[in-house]
């Protein structure tokens, strides 16, 4: 008896606690110079932009998907397992004639990339806590009166935390003026 409690508390506490998969990839775009005015310029001209075609030195994108699997019974429909993964997509500039410069453009902008990347990663952060969001509050949920309404009600609630993410990443931008306070400034 005592082993079937372990078990049950087990099972039980893996599919609570579980994590969503998440999946990086670097979608880096090519830069050259041999000055930092020019490698601006590069960056400016180059880097990624949003919908309203300001470019940026670098971007990070997470896109969210959740999959569940639930159980029609007699009085209703209960979840049987949430799978939620997140891919994440950096993009960040890559400086072609690097070997070529002089070490003190080096150390500069390595210190840069640094702090880019930090900022980066804050954004890479913010994407997967939505994902762990959507799993506990998925996996939490109760049983409804139909396998319809528990479906709508799932999807819903992945939406609204997708929702409060977006506008978390957009204050990340906004406080930390898109990384400058964290150090990512060049030149």
């Amino acid at each position: 008896m005592r082993t079937l409690i372990f078990l049950l508390f087990f099972f039980c506490s893996t599919a609570l606690y579980a994590e969503p998969m998440v999946h990086e990839q670097y979608a880096n775009y090519k830069i050259t110079g041999h000055t930092a005015d020019a490698l601006r310029a590069q960056m400016s001209m180059f880097g990624p932009s949003d919908i309203a075609s300001e470019h940026f030195d670098a971007s990070t994108k997470w896109y969210i998907q959740w999959q569940y699997h639930y159980q029609p019974v007699t009085n209703g429909c209960y979840l049987t397992k949430v799978d939620v993964k997140v891919d994440i997509t950096y993009h960040f500039p890559e400086w072609s004639d690097y070997a070529l410069a002089d070490d003190g453009l080096k150390h500069h902008w390595d210190t840069y990339m640094e702090h880019l990347k930090t900022h980066e990663r804050g954004h890479a952060e913010n994407g997967v806590a939505a994902a762990v969001a959507i799993e506990r509050a998925l996996t939490a949920l109760p049983a409804m009166q139909s396998c319809e309404d528990l479906a709508s009600t799932a999807d819903n609630i992945a939406y609204k935390v997708i929702a409060e993410h977006n506008t978390k990443d957009i204050n990340y931008e906004n406080e930390t003026n898109h990384g400058a306070t964290q150090g990512a400034t060049f030149p």
